[in-house]
Parts: structure tokens; C-alpha cells; sequence
């Protein structure tokens, strides 16, 4: 059985009281459970090979991981975690991701569904390639490689969908040939939307383009990535417009725990920001929310990690479900395999005072 914790978030900075400006999310009153166990993985599909370093939501709400054994049943596995227990099934085989990407030790650091049930995988390994794969697990099922690139970080779908953004690390420690790259999502040229030195100059403390995670905000089709400053930034939190202009949101002492180490990265559909800090010197790494009106709440690493009974966990991705009353916030730990599942509900925006009528009106 899930252990299941209720817990008091860590408010580190509050906006106004303004309508504007008023709380998404009831962070303080967030449960914490696990989700998908290491052992219900093995027993659906063998203790060796199961890589949950990306993971993604489909349409119908549940999760899909990859499984990089060579064994019968691995490749990119579908969970329905909408019972007691977790139903695990595989949708697309190892060997026919191999086929398009020549490279059998497919390793996803992103996996990412739009929303007619498209699946794109990004791997970090030999080939370093995008793949997509039409109607996963359906009769008609096409699995292509569109887009081989050296050093790809992540994808998401861009907002409208028509596109991916993936950022580049073709050159650790050095500014060539590292792009934030717009890439058609049927295959075809991609386009720059910011290089190292548009990055540079926008921001010249920087030495090169340190892209991290990054993901779209479906608010305003902007993308949000973190800036490592071990890679030549400065732990900051970006904002950058499909154009190309660059804005800071968060700097390193808006972090709850100083300069972060942030890996796995989402935005929901109102602009709240969820990130999770893998520094765990002095035991401070947490699942961070920036909310869109910019209160800034975390939860704690050992509180997640002790719903399976573990002291810490080192986030590889997180995924995000959302309902007409809550985020579903789900978080993948490679080290132990695990998944866990924070639930944060929705707080519905205050009533209008009827002094706020007349300015709205008069």
C-alpha cells in the first residue's frame, strides 16, 4: 500500500493581495504519496533496464517512462495509475525505437505527448535524436526519427503545438554551436530561437548557453529553462520569447535554499512553475513552486522521498495532471526507481468586493 503524508509547505516569499495577483495553488495543504513503486516495476517488467529519467503525460492522464532493456517487454512503457494499483503495459517495442535511431542503448532524458496522443522521445546518448512515434501502441503506429542533433538536452511541444523546442549542448564549457532550436514536429529544418551569443549578450555575465530543461509556458508561448552555472550561467531562472528576447525570473536568492541545482522542470496550464533542486548538500533539496503571481513555496526533499520509505531522491523529470480541482504534480527518481505523486489543490480566485465593481465599472 502507498503511504500517503499530508504536510506543512515551506512559504518562502508572498505576492500582493491583489485579484491579480492572488495564489494559484494551496500549497500548504498538498499531499505527498507514491505513485509507481521500484518493485511494481520489476514485477510488471523485470528488475533490470527500467530508465524513468523522462517521463511524460498522455491525454488520457497516464504516465509514460522508457524501459532500456533489451529483454521482452521493454521500450516505452504506458502506467495507468488511476487504481490501487498500477497496470503497466508496453506500447512501443525497444527494437523499433533501435531501428530508427541505430543506437541500442536508447536512454530518453525527455519523453513528451501532445495532445492527439503523438509521443516524442529525446535521448542523450550515441546518436542523440528525436523521435516520434504516431498512434503508440495502435494498429497504424509509425515510429520516424526527426531530428539528430549533438548534445540534445530535452523537447516540448511548443504552444500552438507544430513545433518542439530543444535545447542544445553540443559544446560543455565552450559557446559553439548551442542553440535553443525550434524543430518542426513532422520532421524537417529546425530554426534558431537563441544562440550562446544572443544568450551572452542578453546576459553578459554568462560565458556560453547553458541550457537546461526547458519547457513552454501555456499561458504565453514563452519557454522557461534553468541556467546552470555550473555549464556558464548563473543558476537563474529564464524567460525566453520565441523571438528571442531573454528575461530573468528568478535568481539564485529567490531559491528557497540559495544557488540550485535544477534538473526536472514543468509549467500547468495557469503559468505555475514547478522544479525540483537536486542540491543536496546540507540535505536542502526540494520540490520548488513559483506560482504565476510569483509566491514562491517548496517542499521538502526527505518528505517526498519517505513515502517509499527512502531518505532522499534525485528528480530526473516531473510530470504534470491536472483536474478541475487539483495539480497532480509526479516526480521520477532514476536512483531508486520510484515515482511519486504531489497532489496540490486549486484555490478559486477571491470573490469581487463590490468597491471593486465600481472601479471595474464606473
Amino acid at each position: 500500500m502507498h503511504r500517503h503524508l499530508m504536510f506543512a509547505a515551506t512559504l518562502c516569499l508572498s505576492a500582493g493581495s491583489a485579484f491579480a495577483a492572488f495564489p494559484t495553488l494551496d500549497v500548504a495543504n498538498a499531499t505527498v504519496d507514491l505513485a509507481v513503486s521500484q518493485a511494481e516495476l520489476d514485477a510488471a517488467n523485470g528488475p533490470a533496464g527500467i530508465s524513468i529519467r523522462g517521463m511524460g503525460i498522455l491525454p488520457s492522464g497516464n504516465l509514460i517512462i522508457w524501459d532500456n532493456d533489451n529483454a521482452a517487454g521493454a521500450g516505452l512503457l504506458e502506467i495507468d495509475v488511476s487504481g490501487v494499483s498500477p497496470v503497466i503495459t508496453t506500447l512501443v517495442d525497444h527494437a523499433d525505437v533501435v531501428a530508427v535511431t541505430t543506437d541500442p542503448s536508447v536512454s530518453p532524458n525527455a519523453i513528451r505527448a501532445t495532445s492527439d496522443g503523438t509521443v516524442f522521445i529525446s535521448e542523450f546518448t550515441t546518436t542523440d535524436s528525436i523521435v516520434r512515434i504516431a498512434s503508440p501502441g495502435q494498429v497504424g503506429q509509425t515510429v520516424t526519427a526527426i531530428y539528430t542533433g549533438d548534445g540534445i538536452v530535452s523537447i516540448d511541444p511548443s504552444s500552438p503545438e507544430g513545433t518542439l523546442v530543444t535545447p542544445l549542448e553540443s559544446a560543455f564549457g565552450g559557446p559553439s554551436s548551442e542553440d535553443l532550436l525550434a524543430v518542426p514536429d513532422a520532421g524537417g529544418s529546425p530554426s534558431t530561437i537563441i544562440d550562446a551569443a544572443g544568450l551572452i549578450a542578453a546576459l553578459p555575465t554568462y560565458t556560453n548557453a547553458p541550457w537546461g530543461m526547458t519547457r513552454t509556458d501555456p499561458t504565453t508561448g514563452d519557454y522557461i529553462t534553468f541556467a546552470e552555472q555550473g555549464f556558464g550561467g548563473g543558476d537563474q531562472l529564464l524567460r525566453i520569447t520565441p523571438a528571442g528576447a531573454v528575461s530573468v525570473i528568478m535568481n539564485p536568492a529567490d531559491f528557497p535554499n540559495g544557488a540550485p541545482a535544477i534538473e526536472a522542470l514543468a509549467v500547468d496550464s495557469r503559468g505555475d512553475i514547478f522544479m525540483f533542486d537536486n542540491d543536496t548538500s546540507g540535505g536542502s533539496a526540494s520540490l520548488i513552486i513559483r506560482q504565476a503571481n510569483g509566491t514562491i513555496s517548496s517542499i521538502p526533499n526527505t518528505t517526498i522521498a519517505a513515502t517509499a520509505g527512502q531518505t532522499i531522491l534525485e528528480a530526473e523529470d516531473v510530470a504534470i495532471r491536472e483536474t478541475a480541482t487539483d495539480v497532480h504534480i509526479y516526480v521520477s527518481d532514476d536512483d531508486f526507481q520510484n515515482i511519486y505523486l504531489i497532489s496540490i489543490p486549486k484555490l478559486e480566485p477571491p470573490p469581487v468586493t463590490a468597491s471593486e465593481q465600481y472601479e471595474m465599472y464606473r
